[in-house]
């Protein structure tokens, strides 16, 4: 199968307009900081960046002293401990929106050298509308540009029946460290070798020293074993089916997956497309985990188009237009007009959910330093403001037992709740208003209530 290569040395006007307005949306869509993650994620950095290693054990949360944690995205942590050093909250923003644009432009290319530019546009669209429910800055977005060139590298590697360059396993080696989905990464490689070498034997020793180069980059990692293992323990983890992002696509409302599979289904039967069986396999095992998880509904739509694009090179094969000098530099412009106004816009964190500032500032000082039983995504904020909490959203660090423990209390079963406050010695909680241990806590004569607003509710045990 040879690659079908645009003439453009750029990408066309559309797909380029398309990328800018990924890049603005994440500059100033108030989602992207809206989830409590991006707290703890920069904290880690923090630590690191601090002590100069990358801890072993956890730091953070009092229930948890002592017991082994696996920071498998530390990479990205550090990223965005520099980032909020540098610029603060804009600066956090700024990289978060430039690893999306990045990966819409790797994308966009990639595309293109396969299938029209339309088309190419139509595909990068659906790829947008997956982000969006996941547009925030956390370690996956930075590491989606890796992962689109990691995928593009093999495909068109494949398309021009070669042996992908060894220096894409530097690639991988960064990927490992950043975000643990590399092993998505991994799974595409093998079954793209497995196609190659059932084509031509003769493959074998060029794809057998690519995966050996690729595996070696995945375990250079300074987690050791237990970072190979994560993203087979999280798998495994079932306190996950109480997490959103962990839930299937809920389909009595539109999702994303939806269009990505009714496009790809046209695709294939109108654009004539014929996969070798290890593709479909490894197509089928995108779709199925996306449609088990919702967080892999962005796997299906990148990896699955670009899967698909070779195939479709021959029954749209216009070739795009790039864009001239002139309107290269007036985007230039608008990608720095965009970033100068972000920069000179400052973002101020107010009271949001997950976010209880005020309500922790009421809290006085000689409290804070006492143990909290805290709301689940109030934890990466107390993190942030080195306060230690009860939990956090590090569901692999706690483990089923203690996450069902954790729900119990909050339904709450007195039992539990009674135990929980004796063993870890409780002198305050910092709950969302509708828990129902809010109104449990309002009738114990024990406990008195300290500040109330819309987003978070203070109790402090009385002496």
């Amino acid at each position: 199968m040879g690659e079908t290569v645009a003439s453009s040395r750029w990408i066309s006007p559309n797909v380029l307009v398309l990328t800018v307005t990924l890049y603005a949306l994440f500059l100033f869509a108030p989602r992207v900081l809206a989830d409590g993650d991006t707290y703890w994620h920069i904290a880690a950095g923090d630590w690191m960046l601090a002590h100069g290693t990358v801890p072993r054990v956890d730091p953070f949360a009092f229930t948890t002293t002592g017991m082994i944690w696996v920071p498998h995205e530390w990479l990205a942590e550090i990223f965005f401990s520099v980032a909020y050093r540098l610029g603060g909250w804009a600066g956090v923003v700024l990289l978060t929106a430039a690893a999306a644009a990045l990966a819409g432009v790797l994308l966009a290319r990639a595309l293109e050298r396969f299938v029209a530019p339309q088309l190419a546009y139509a595909m990068l669209l659906l790829v947008v509308l997956t982000i969006l429910p996941t547009m925030l800055a956390r370690p996956h977005i930075l590491a989606l540009p890796v992962m689109v060139s990691w995928v593009v590298g093999l495909v068109r590697a494949r398309a021009a029946g070669r042996v992908p360059p060894l220096w894409l396993a530097l690639v991988m080696l960064f990927w490992t460290n950043l975000h643990g989905g590399y092993m998505i990464g991994l799974a595409v490689a093998g079954a793209l070798a497995v196609e190659a070498m059932w084509e031509d034997r003769a493959a074998w020793r060029g794809w057998a020293l690519f995966l050996a180069a690729t595996t070696l980059g995945a375990c250079i990692t300074p987690l050791g074993l237990d970072g190979i293992l994560f993203p087979f323990q999280m798998l495994r983890l079932g306190a996950t089916r109480n997490i959103q992002e962990w839930q299937p696509p809920n389909f009595q409302q539109l999702e994303p997956v939806e269009f990505v599979l009714m496009a790809m289904l046209a695709l294939g039967l109108c654009g004539g497309v014929r996969l070798p069986w290890f593709r479909v396999a490894l197509f089928l095992g995108l779709a199925h985990s996306a449609l088990q998880v919702s967080r892999f509904q962005l796997q299906l739509s990148v990896i699955g188009f670009l899967l698909l694009a070779p195939g479709l090179g021959a029954r749209f094969p216009m070739r795009p237009a790039g864009v001239g000098r002139a309107a290269g530099f007036a985007l230039a412009g608008l990608l720095a007009l965009l970033t100068v106004a972000r920069v000179a816009v400052p973002i101020q964190r107010g009271d949001a959910a997950g976010t209880p500032v005020t309500a922790l500032a009421s809290v006085p000082e000689a409290v804070r330093g006492l143990p909290v039983l805290n709301a689940y995504r109030f934890g990466g904020f107390l993190i942030f403001h080195r306060v230690r909490p009860y939990v956090d959203s590090r569901a692999d660090l706690y483990g089923d037992v203690f996450l069902n423990d954790y729900l119990a209390i909050q339904d709450p079963r007195p039992d539990r709740v009674n135990a929980a406050m004796a063993k870890y010695e409780i002198a305050w909680t910092m709950l969302e208003p509708g828990s129902p241990l809010v109104a449990w806590l309002d009738k114990q004569p024990q406990w008195r209530r300290h500040y109330t607003d819309g987003f978070a509710v203070v109790h402090i045990r009385q002496p």
